[in-house]
Protein backbone atom coordinates (compact mmCIF):
# COMPACT_ATOMS: atom_id res chain seq x y z
CA UNK A 1 0.00 0.00 0.00
CA UNK A 2 1.14 3.81 -0.76
CA UNK A 3 -0.10 6.33 0.72
CA UNK A 4 -0.67 10.00 -0.38
CA UNK A 5 -2.81 12.66 2.31
CA UNK A 6 -3.97 9.03 4.16
CA UNK A 7 -5.52 8.16 0.74
CA UNK A 8 -4.56 4.60 -0.74
CA UNK A 9 -3.63 5.37 -3.79
CA UNK A 10 -3.98 2.03 -5.74
CA UNK A 11 -7.05 1.68 -4.38
CA UNK A 12 -8.93 -0.15 -7.67
CA UNK A 13 -12.23 1.63 -9.31
CA UNK A 14 -14.94 -0.11 -11.44
CA UNK A 15 -13.63 -2.26 -13.91
CA UNK A 16 -14.07 -5.50 -15.99
CA UNK A 17 -12.68 -8.83 -15.66
CA UNK A 18 -11.13 -10.72 -18.69
CA UNK A 19 -9.78 -14.00 -18.38
CA UNK A 20 -7.50 -13.91 -14.72
CA UNK A 21 -7.34 -10.61 -14.68
CA UNK A 22 -9.63 -7.89 -13.38
CA UNK A 23 -8.87 -4.55 -15.63
CA UNK A 24 -9.47 -1.30 -13.38
CA UNK A 25 -8.59 2.80 -13.43
CA UNK A 26 -7.24 3.63 -10.06
CA UNK A 27 -9.09 6.65 -7.72
CA UNK A 28 -6.15 8.49 -7.09
CA UNK A 29 -3.81 8.13 -9.95
CA UNK A 30 -4.28 8.52 -13.83
CA UNK A 31 -3.40 4.59 -14.61
CA UNK A 32 -4.84 1.96 -16.33
CA UNK A 33 -4.01 -1.23 -14.57
CA UNK A 34 -5.04 -5.30 -14.28
CA UNK A 35 -4.79 -7.39 -11.28
CA UNK A 36 -4.31 -10.89 -11.35
CA UNK A 37 -6.74 -12.64 -9.42
CA UNK A 38 -4.33 -15.15 -8.70
CA UNK A 39 -1.49 -13.45 -7.13
CA UNK A 40 -2.77 -9.61 -6.24
CA UNK A 41 -0.47 -8.71 -8.60
CA UNK A 42 -1.30 -4.74 -9.86
CA UNK A 43 0.35 -3.72 -13.02
CA UNK A 44 0.57 -1.19 -15.44
CA UNK A 45 -1.06 -0.98 -18.81
CA UNK A 46 -0.72 2.47 -19.63
CA UNK A 47 -0.63 5.99 -18.32
CA UNK A 48 -3.65 7.43 -19.21
CA UNK A 49 -2.92 11.48 -19.03
CA UNK A 50 -6.18 13.36 -17.63
CA UNK A 51 -7.06 16.55 -16.59
CA UNK A 52 -6.34 17.14 -12.66
CA UNK A 53 -9.10 16.64 -10.47
CA UNK A 54 -10.86 13.92 -13.09
CA UNK A 55 -11.82 10.64 -12.72
CA UNK A 56 -12.60 8.01 -15.03
CA UNK A 57 -14.46 4.58 -14.64
CA UNK A 58 -13.65 1.68 -16.54
CA UNK A 59 -16.90 -0.13 -17.93
CA UNK A 60 -16.40 -1.86 -20.63
CA UNK A 61 -13.93 -4.58 -23.06
CA UNK A 62 -15.42 -5.11 -26.57
CA UNK A 63 -12.80 -6.71 -29.01
CA UNK A 64 -8.90 -5.63 -28.03
CA UNK A 65 -10.74 -2.02 -26.37
CA UNK A 66 -10.78 -1.02 -23.23
CA UNK A 67 -13.58 1.66 -22.42
CA UNK A 68 -13.37 4.14 -19.43
CA UNK A 69 -15.99 6.47 -20.00
CA UNK A 70 -16.36 9.93 -18.67
CA UNK A 71 -17.92 9.56 -15.05
CA UNK A 72 -16.67 13.14 -13.69
CA UNK A 73 -14.89 13.96 -16.69
CA UNK A 74 -14.97 15.32 -20.28
CA UNK A 75 -13.39 12.53 -22.20
CA UNK A 76 -14.56 9.56 -23.44
CA UNK A 77 -11.21 6.99 -23.78
CA UNK A 78 -10.97 3.86 -26.13
CA UNK A 79 -7.45 1.85 -25.59
CA UNK A 80 -6.56 -0.57 -27.98
CA UNK A 81 -4.59 -2.98 -25.68
CA UNK A 82 -3.27 -4.63 -29.08
CA UNK A 83 -1.78 -1.98 -30.56
CA UNK A 84 -1.11 0.22 -28.09
CA UNK A 85 -3.72 3.17 -29.41
CA UNK A 86 -5.67 5.55 -27.71
CA UNK A 87 -8.77 6.98 -28.87
CA UNK A 88 -10.14 10.54 -27.25
CA UNK A 89 -13.65 11.79 -27.85
CA UNK A 90 -14.38 14.91 -26.17
CA UNK A 91 -17.88 15.26 -24.31
CA UNK A 92 -19.54 18.74 -24.80
CA UNK A 93 -20.86 20.82 -22.00
CA UNK A 94 -19.61 18.38 -19.39
CA UNK A 95 -21.72 18.10 -16.08
CA UNK A 96 -19.98 17.37 -12.79
CA UNK A 97 -20.70 14.02 -13.30
CA UNK A 98 -21.87 12.93 -17.05
CA UNK A 99 -21.98 8.94 -17.52
CA UNK A 100 -21.74 5.87 -15.62
CA UNK A 101 -22.73 2.91 -17.62
CA UNK A 102 -22.28 1.33 -21.21
CA UNK A 103 -24.78 -0.82 -22.99
CA UNK A 104 -23.30 -2.12 -26.31
CA UNK A 105 -26.25 -2.99 -28.69
CA UNK A 106 -25.45 -4.41 -32.45
CA UNK A 107 -22.62 -1.82 -33.51
CA UNK A 108 -23.14 0.88 -31.25
CA UNK A 109 -22.24 2.00 -28.04
CA UNK A 110 -24.62 4.32 -25.61
CA UNK A 111 -23.14 5.55 -22.71
CA UNK A 112 -26.19 6.17 -20.00
CA UNK A 113 -26.15 9.71 -17.99
CA UNK A 114 -25.85 10.49 -14.55
CA UNK A 115 -26.72 14.18 -14.45
CA UNK A 116 -26.33 14.76 -17.95
CA UNK A 117 -29.71 15.29 -19.95
CA UNK A 118 -28.49 13.44 -23.17
CA UNK A 119 -27.13 9.76 -24.20
CA UNK A 120 -23.84 9.42 -25.80
CA UNK A 121 -23.82 7.20 -28.46
CA UNK A 122 -20.48 5.69 -30.26
CA UNK A 123 -20.64 4.04 -33.58
CA UNK A 124 -18.46 1.25 -33.47
CA UNK A 125 -17.71 0.88 -36.80
CA UNK A 126 -17.04 4.52 -37.86
CA UNK A 127 -15.80 6.31 -34.02
CA UNK A 128 -18.45 8.84 -34.97
CA UNK A 129 -20.08 10.38 -31.54
CA UNK A 130 -23.95 11.45 -31.36
CA UNK A 131 -26.22 12.65 -28.97
CA UNK A 132 -29.60 11.62 -28.04
CA UNK A 133 -31.45 14.09 -25.85
CA UNK A 134 -33.75 13.04 -23.09
CA UNK A 135 -37.53 14.11 -23.39
CA UNK A 136 -37.00 16.90 -21.14
CA UNK A 137 -40.26 18.44 -21.77
CA UNK A 138 -42.01 15.85 -20.81
CA UNK A 139 -39.54 15.10 -17.76
CA UNK A 140 -40.31 18.64 -16.57
CA UNK A 141 -44.03 17.92 -16.06
CA UNK A 142 -43.18 15.52 -12.95
CA UNK A 143 -40.28 16.95 -11.98
CA UNK A 144 -40.11 18.48 -8.05
CA UNK A 145 -38.99 22.31 -8.18
CA UNK A 146 -38.16 21.97 -4.74
CA UNK A 147 -34.78 19.20 -5.60
CA UNK A 148 -32.07 18.69 -7.66
CA UNK A 149 -32.59 17.31 -11.31
CA UNK A 150 -31.02 13.77 -11.05
CA UNK A 151 -30.70 10.07 -12.33
CA UNK A 152 -29.96 7.24 -9.97
CA UNK A 153 -28.51 4.41 -12.01
CA UNK A 154 -29.29 3.14 -15.91
CA UNK A 155 -29.99 -0.28 -17.26
CA UNK A 156 -29.87 -1.49 -20.77
CA UNK A 157 -31.26 -5.27 -22.78
CA UNK A 158 -31.27 -5.68 -26.11
CA UNK A 159 -32.84 -2.80 -27.69
CA UNK A 160 -34.15 -1.17 -24.57
CA UNK A 161 -32.45 1.70 -21.98
CA UNK A 162 -33.92 2.39 -18.84
CA UNK A 163 -33.00 5.51 -17.31
CA UNK A 164 -33.74 5.44 -13.14
CA UNK A 165 -34.93 8.77 -11.95
CA UNK A 166 -34.91 10.46 -8.87
CA UNK A 167 -35.88 13.83 -9.90
CA UNK A 168 -38.71 13.29 -11.63
CA UNK A 169 -39.26 10.19 -10.27
CA UNK A 170 -40.06 8.01 -13.00
CA UNK A 171 -37.96 5.44 -15.63
CA UNK A 172 -37.46 6.46 -19.48
CA UNK A 173 -37.47 4.26 -21.26
CA UNK A 174 -35.57 4.23 -24.83
CA UNK A 175 -36.17 2.08 -27.63
CA UNK A 176 -32.88 1.82 -29.99
CA UNK A 177 -34.64 0.47 -32.99
CA UNK A 178 -37.64 3.15 -32.97
CA UNK A 179 -35.71 5.65 -31.62
CA UNK A 180 -38.47 6.74 -29.09
CA UNK A 181 -38.74 7.63 -25.65
CA UNK A 182 -41.95 6.12 -23.06
CA UNK A 183 -42.28 7.61 -19.72
CA UNK A 184 -42.97 4.93 -16.90
CA UNK A 185 -44.67 7.24 -14.06
CA UNK A 186 -45.76 3.82 -12.53
CA UNK A 187 -42.31 2.66 -11.37
CA UNK A 188 -42.02 5.23 -9.04
CA UNK A 189 -38.72 4.88 -6.72
CA UNK A 190 -36.82 2.55 -8.75
CA UNK A 191 -33.62 2.32 -8.23
CA UNK A 192 -31.62 -0.92 -9.49
CA UNK A 193 -32.88 -2.88 -12.67
CA UNK A 194 -31.28 -6.40 -13.96
CA UNK A 195 -32.90 -8.81 -16.53
CA UNK A 196 -32.39 -12.98 -16.11
CA UNK A 197 -34.51 -16.15 -16.53
CA UNK A 198 -36.87 -13.82 -18.50
CA UNK A 199 -38.26 -11.22 -15.95
CA UNK A 200 -36.97 -7.62 -15.16
CA UNK A 201 -36.00 -7.32 -11.35
CA UNK A 202 -36.12 -3.86 -9.83
CA UNK A 203 -34.63 -2.51 -6.38
CA UNK A 204 -36.74 0.31 -5.01
CA UNK A 205 -35.91 2.82 -3.01
CA UNK A 206 -38.68 1.19 -0.10
CA UNK A 207 -35.84 -1.23 0.37
CA UNK A 208 -37.74 -3.93 -1.30
CA UNK A 209 -37.20 -6.18 -4.51
CA UNK A 210 -40.11 -6.45 -7.65
CA UNK A 211 -40.15 -9.18 -9.80
CA UNK A 212 -41.80 -8.41 -12.63
CA UNK A 213 -42.88 -11.65 -14.93
CA UNK A 214 -43.92 -9.74 -17.55
CA UNK A 215 -41.51 -8.02 -20.16
CA UNK A 216 -44.02 -5.15 -19.83
CA UNK A 217 -42.90 -4.32 -16.40
CA UNK A 218 -46.30 -4.78 -15.31
CA UNK A 219 -48.19 -7.02 -12.17
CA UNK A 220 -44.87 -6.76 -10.20
CA UNK A 221 -44.89 -8.94 -7.16
CA UNK A 222 -42.30 -8.83 -4.28
CA UNK A 223 -39.36 -10.92 -3.10
CA UNK A 224 -39.29 -12.05 0.17
CA UNK A 225 -36.13 -10.92 1.68
CA UNK A 226 -34.24 -12.30 4.80
CA UNK A 227 -35.76 -10.87 8.19
CA UNK A 228 -32.57 -10.00 9.33
CA UNK A 229 -32.08 -7.20 6.51
CA UNK A 230 -31.65 -3.89 7.34
CA UNK A 231 -30.78 -0.86 4.82
CA UNK A 232 -30.36 3.08 5.50
CA UNK A 233 -32.41 5.31 3.61
CA UNK A 234 -29.17 6.21 1.14
CA UNK A 235 -29.66 4.57 -1.51
CA UNK A 236 -31.20 1.70 -0.78
CA UNK A 237 -31.21 -1.08 -3.71
CA UNK A 238 -29.37 1.59 -5.97
CA UNK A 239 -27.30 -1.04 -7.96
CA UNK A 240 -27.31 -4.81 -9.06
CA UNK A 241 -26.29 -7.34 -11.39
CA UNK A 242 -27.28 -10.83 -12.60
CA UNK A 243 -24.21 -13.04 -12.32
CA UNK A 244 -25.63 -16.85 -13.35
CA UNK A 245 -28.58 -17.69 -11.83
CA UNK A 246 -28.54 -15.59 -9.22
CA UNK A 247 -29.63 -11.58 -9.47
CA UNK A 248 -27.33 -9.26 -6.79
CA UNK A 249 -28.51 -5.93 -5.06
CA UNK A 250 -26.67 -4.01 -2.51
CA UNK A 251 -27.20 -0.88 -1.04
CA UNK A 252 -24.64 2.32 -0.32
CA UNK A 253 -25.33 1.37 3.55
CA UNK A 254 -26.86 -2.09 4.67
CA UNK A 255 -25.95 -5.04 7.08
CA UNK A 256 -25.67 -7.61 3.63
CA UNK A 257 -25.68 -8.11 0.02
CA UNK A 258 -28.91 -10.00 -1.21
CA UNK A 259 -28.67 -12.84 -3.39
CA UNK A 260 -32.21 -13.65 -5.55
CA UNK A 261 -32.49 -16.81 -7.84
CA UNK A 262 -33.53 -16.07 -10.66
CA UNK A 263 -35.43 -19.00 -11.11
CA UNK A 264 -37.32 -19.86 -8.08
CA UNK A 265 -37.17 -16.16 -6.44
CA UNK A 266 -35.98 -17.01 -3.00
CA UNK A 267 -33.72 -14.58 -1.27
CA UNK A 268 -30.66 -14.47 1.00
CA UNK A 269 -27.10 -13.17 1.85
CA UNK A 270 -24.53 -13.41 -0.25
CA UNK A 271 -21.77 -14.57 2.31
CA UNK A 272 -19.12 -12.16 2.58
CA UNK A 273 -16.42 -10.84 4.75
CA UNK A 274 -18.95 -9.22 7.99
CA UNK A 275 -16.02 -6.46 8.60
CA UNK A 276 -17.05 -4.58 5.17
CA UNK A 277 -20.55 -4.24 6.91
CA UNK A 278 -19.65 -3.22 10.65
CA UNK A 279 -20.25 0.49 10.16
CA UNK A 280 -22.96 1.86 12.40
CA UNK A 281 -23.13 5.10 11.08
CA UNK A 282 -26.19 5.50 8.79
CA UNK A 283 -24.58 8.44 6.72
CA UNK A 284 -21.44 6.12 5.72
CA UNK A 285 -20.49 3.43 3.07
CA UNK A 286 -21.35 0.43 4.16
CA UNK A 287 -20.16 -3.04 2.69
CA UNK A 288 -17.84 -3.70 -0.08
CA UNK A 289 -16.82 -1.52 -3.46
CA UNK A 290 -18.26 -3.41 -6.71
CA UNK A 291 -15.74 -3.95 -8.97
CA UNK A 292 -16.93 -6.11 -11.81
CA UNK A 293 -18.61 -9.43 -12.36
CA UNK A 294 -19.00 -12.31 -14.96
CA UNK A 295 -20.92 -14.66 -15.51
CA UNK A 296 -19.67 -16.73 -12.27
CA UNK A 297 -18.40 -14.31 -10.13
CA UNK A 298 -18.30 -11.07 -8.08
CA UNK A 299 -15.44 -9.21 -7.40
CA UNK A 300 -15.39 -6.71 -4.74
CA UNK A 301 -12.60 -4.09 -2.83
CA UNK A 302 -12.71 -4.43 0.83
CA UNK A 303 -12.14 -0.70 1.95
CA UNK A 304 -11.36 -2.13 5.58
CA UNK A 305 -8.56 -4.82 4.41
CA UNK A 306 -7.33 -3.42 1.25
CA UNK A 307 -8.44 -6.66 -0.38
CA UNK A 308 -9.86 -8.01 -3.18
CA UNK A 309 -13.44 -10.09 -2.54
CA UNK A 310 -13.49 -12.75 -5.22
CA UNK A 311 -17.36 -14.31 -4.54
CA UNK A 312 -18.37 -17.33 -6.42
CA UNK A 313 -21.94 -16.59 -6.51
CA UNK A 314 -23.26 -19.94 -7.12
CA UNK A 315 -21.67 -22.00 -4.11
CA UNK A 316 -21.53 -18.91 -2.22
CA UNK A 317 -18.36 -19.17 -1.07
CA UNK A 318 -15.16 -16.09 -1.09
CA UNK A 319 -11.84 -15.81 -0.82
CA UNK A 320 -9.69 -12.70 -0.05
CA UNK A 321 -6.48 -11.70 -2.09
CA UNK A 322 -4.09 -9.15 -1.10
CA UNK A 323 -3.62 -6.31 -3.90
CA UNK A 324 0.25 -5.18 -4.16
CA UNK A 325 1.48 -2.87 -6.84
CA UNK A 326 4.58 -4.41 -9.25
CA UNK A 327 7.68 -2.66 -9.40
CA UNK A 328 7.01 -0.83 -12.58
CA UNK A 329 4.01 0.43 -11.39
CA UNK A 330 4.96 1.79 -8.37
CA UNK A 331 8.40 3.50 -9.92
CA UNK A 332 5.96 5.36 -12.08
CA UNK A 333 3.70 6.56 -10.08
CA UNK A 334 5.91 7.94 -7.35
CA UNK A 335 8.10 9.65 -9.65
CA UNK A 336 4.69 11.27 -11.45
CA UNK A 337 4.14 12.27 -7.85
CA UNK A 338 7.51 13.51 -7.26
CA UNK A 339 7.60 15.51 -10.39
CA UNK A 340 4.24 17.22 -9.18
CA UNK A 341 6.10 18.13 -5.79
CA UNK A 342 9.21 19.55 -7.86
CA UNK A 343 6.89 21.39 -9.71
CA UNK A 344 4.92 23.07 -6.87
CA UNK A 345 8.24 23.87 -5.10
CA UNK A 346 9.71 25.63 -8.57
CA UNK A 347 6.29 27.53 -8.71
CA UNK A 348 6.09 28.60 -5.26
CA UNK A 349 9.65 29.47 -5.36
CA UNK A 350 9.20 31.45 -8.56
CA UNK A 351 6.14 33.65 -7.12
CA UNK A 352 8.07 34.64 -3.76
CA UNK A 353 11.00 36.38 -5.96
Amino acid sequence: MILENNKNIFKPVSGVIDDEYVYVAMAYCDVLCKISLSSGEVSLIKKISDEEGESLHLVAKYEENLVLIPHVSSTLIIFNAKYDEIKRISIPEPEKVNYNRIHIYESKMYMLPIFRKDIAVVDLVTGEVSFIKLPMNEMEKYLDSTKEYGIVSSYGHDEKLYIMCSNPNLVVEYDCNKGTFFLRKELKGSMSMCFGNGRYWIGKSDKTIVKYNSIDLIDGENVILPSDFTASNILSMSSCRIVGTKAIFWSFNSNMILRVDIKTGECDSLNLPRIDFLNANDNERCGPIYISANDTCIVFYSTMTEELIISNVEQNTYKTIKIWPSEELKRMVLKTEQDGINLKCFLEKLLMR
